[in-house]
């Protein structure tokens, strides 16, 4: 009102003085509630806002405090109740009226719902007005910005809508809304649809609702915590469920309302100053595992029980089942909102793992909330609960929000399927693998900067990369040698933790080990020459490159590894020279020319033949013309340091040596 008034601004106190100065002794029109009451009612008027007009007069009869629909105590009248007696038949309220007011206390929750409606669009206008004002006069500097801006926060907390989120129409449960009868019931009957209403009676098993629902939400979880942080469910209210049409049966469905009453209760709203004057952060988190659905329910209806002694929830018994269904998330945040999201299947449960990674701390050295698991599905809850408290445990120790700069890969497996959890800085991501070879070549990706791997505790038990993976150490590479049937498979993890993993002939193993041992330092010169222009990617301090032999322990599916002592190898047996240098054409494409023994053979000027002279070449310069493989010595990349970032690392050098390698030894070995 003195906003919309201004620079006229009149004001309350100065009526208050007028009136005493010109003799006005009537203390019930000096009242200061009064005076502001009238002030608002004039200017309400003048304006036709009527709405408003009605708002203002019930928060003045809720502030008074005097039921008129009800005789006086003892019989006698205060000051208060005449007055406002008073007002009131100015106003012409009726009986009905009044008793309706009066009976604020055991309003239900439509009733307060649509009080809260009225007085939430009155706060939030005013703001946006008062915001509008200040911009429009120029008067910012005048107001507190820190007040208005915690203001602002505090309006959006407490009414703001948004996906998930739990409207508090009854904050403090200061009305007993608490329903004596509650019905759970997804719509349709089917227990799969994506959305649940609760109904204020027992609705029979196999029934429909005969009352209009008092609140729908899109996930059961979301439904019980608006029930029961509104004070909707309370402590003695009967809860009924169709278990055969909605797959929840009364024991969860009690079991959820008291964990949910157990979270709200144990994280009560903050509503003090500083915590609205800083970022909105998560201070607890709630998941309910299987909600509303068995993972054996097909099989227990036929009278089935599965027994394996793979006991993994995500990849149960032989078939692998993974038995999470889905996930409902509830966040509780520091400006006292609930937060509840729903995740379906495998994908849910990577999105799951990938939102709750994003809940980082607001100021460096918290971590965010530990996750804390519950399952009340009628097969296995116990097992599926403590496996998927194990994983949220383990993925928060690994990606530890105390250190935002630091990376981080974590592999899961869910069922027969591999997947990789991706961090680099705030950013968390994940990719489906598939099998080993999808997650080797994702694993072989550049990293920006030292990116450490963890295997999930039951993922990939028999793969060598669980034991691999301890020996990724920052700016160290290491070199496994592991024969196979066929052909032996060279793995290298670069100073980053990239790893590159090829495979080669089998006769040939000691070759491409102590090629490889050759290649290795050529590229670490390579890079400290780069390094010596660009200081901000400095490989100082690299220690040599280890060498191991990988291989499986007998009678079990156990590896096992042994260094290898390269030193004690003839390092210095004959090689063919063959270097390799990479340059750009016209079109910006990456060529290379090859040099055998100071022999040039160029990708520009031989196209397509390129690959095969260089075959030929070789194989006429043996003293026994015999085509086996041959390996690359050195290698220079300096022309793609430009576009690579942050600069060129050990990774690169060994996928561009592999591919022109590959394209050589295929002429090779077509000679035989």
């Amino acid at each position: 009102m003195y906003a919309a008034s201004h620079p006229n601004t009149h004001c309350l106190c100065s009526d208050y003085k007028h009136a005493v100065y010109n003799g006005v002794v009537d203390i019930d029109e000096l009242d200061p509630y009064v005076m502001l009451y009238r002030r608002l009612e004039l200017f309400l008027m003048e304006r036709g806002e009527h709405e408003r007009l009605e708002l203002v007069r019930r928060c003045f009869y809720y502030k008074g405090g005097k039921k008129l629909s009800r005789p006086p105590a003892r019989g006698i009248r205060s000051w208060q109740r005449v007055l406002m007696e008073k007002l009131v038949d100015a106003w012409g309220w009726d009986a009905a009226k009044l008793r309706q007011l009066d009976m604020r206390a055991s309003w239900n929750i439509s009733d307060v719902e649509k009080e809260r409606r009225a007085l939430v669009a009155e706060l939030t206008s005013s703001y946006r007005f008062l915001t509008d004002f200040s911009r429009e006069q120029e008067i910012g500097a005048s107001i507190d910005a820190r007040e208005m801006n915690i203001l602002g926060r505090k309006l959006y907390a407490a009414f703001e809508r948004k996906a998930g989120k739990v409207e508090v129409v009854n904050p403090g449960v200061e009305i007993n809304v608490a329903e004596s009868e509650l019905s759970f019931c997804s719509l349709g009957g089917d227990g799969s649809t994506q959305l649940w209403s609760v109904h204020a009676e027992l609705v029979p098993a196999n029934d429909q609702p005969l009352k209009r629902a008092l609140k729908q939400a899109p996930s059961l979880t979301e439904l019980m915590s608006w029930c029961v942080i509104n004070g909707v469910a309370g402590e003695r209210s009967r809860i009924a469920v169709r278990e055969k049409l909605d797959g929840l049966s009364y024991s969860e469905a009690d079991n959820m309302l008291g964990a949910i009453r157990e979270f709200i209760g144990s994280h009560p709203a903050d509503d003090s100053d500083h915590q609205y004057a800083n970022p909105v952060k998560p201070i607890a988190v709630l998941l309910l595992v299987n909600v509303a659905a068995d993972p054996h329910g097909a099989m227990r209806e036929r009278g089935l029980h599965r027994i394996s002694s793979r006991t993994d929830s995500l990849g149960f018994s032989a078939t692998r089942e993974n038995l999470v269904r889905n996930i409902e998330m509830i966040i509780r945040n520091s400006w006292g909102e609930i937060i509840c999201t729903r995740y379906e299947g495998a994908a849910g449960l990577l999105r799951c793992l990938r939102d709750y990674l994003h809940m980082g701390p607001v100021t460096e050295g918290t971590s965010r909330p530990r996750a804390v698991v519950r399952s009340f599905c009628a097969s296995r809850a116990i097992a599926i609960e403590r496996r998927i408290q194990e994983l949220f445990d383990d993925v928060d120790m690994d990606f530890d929000a105390r250190e935002p700069d630091r990376g981080g890969r974590y592999v899961l497996e869910i069922e027969n399927t591999l997947h990789l959890i991706s961090r680099h800085g705030q950013l968390v991501s994940t990719s489906t693998a598939g099998d080993e070879i999808g997650l080797m070549r994702l694993l072989a990706e550049p990293q920006r900067s030292w990116n450490p791997l963890t295997i999930d505790r039951y993922a990939m038990q028999n793969s060598p990369l669980v034991l691999l993976s301890e020996y990724l150490k920052p700016d160290v590479i290491s070199v496994f040698c592991e024969s196979r049937p066929r052909y032996c498979v060279i793995t290298v993890i670069d100073e980053r933790g990239a790893i590159f993993s090829a495979p080669y002939q089998p006769e040939r193993e000691h070759t491409a080990l102590a090629a490889t041992d050759q290649f290795l330092p050529s590229v670490r010169e390579r890079q400290d020459t780069l390094n010596a222009i660009d200081e901000s990617s400095s490989h100082t301090g690299r220690r040599p490159p280890r060498f191991f032999s990988l291989y499986k322990e007998s009678g079990s599916n156990k590896y096992g590894i042994k260094a290898i002592d390269m030193a004690a190898r003839n390092r210095n047996m004959p090689y063919l020279k063959v270097q390799a240098i990479a340059s750009r054409d016209d079109d910006n494409h990456t060529v290379f020319s090859i040099y055998v023994d100071n022999q040039a053979f160029h990708e520009i000027e031989l196209r397509e033949r390129f690959p095969i002279e260089v075959a030929n070449y070789i194989v006429q310069s043996r003293h026994d013309r015999e085509a086996y493989a041959v390996y690359i010595n050195d290698l220079d990349l300096s022309c793609l340091a430009a576009d690579i970032d942050p600069s060129l690392q050990t990774i690169h050098y060994l996928r561009y040596r592999f591919h022109l390698e590959s394209m050589i030894n295929r002429h090779l070995l077509e000679n035989l």
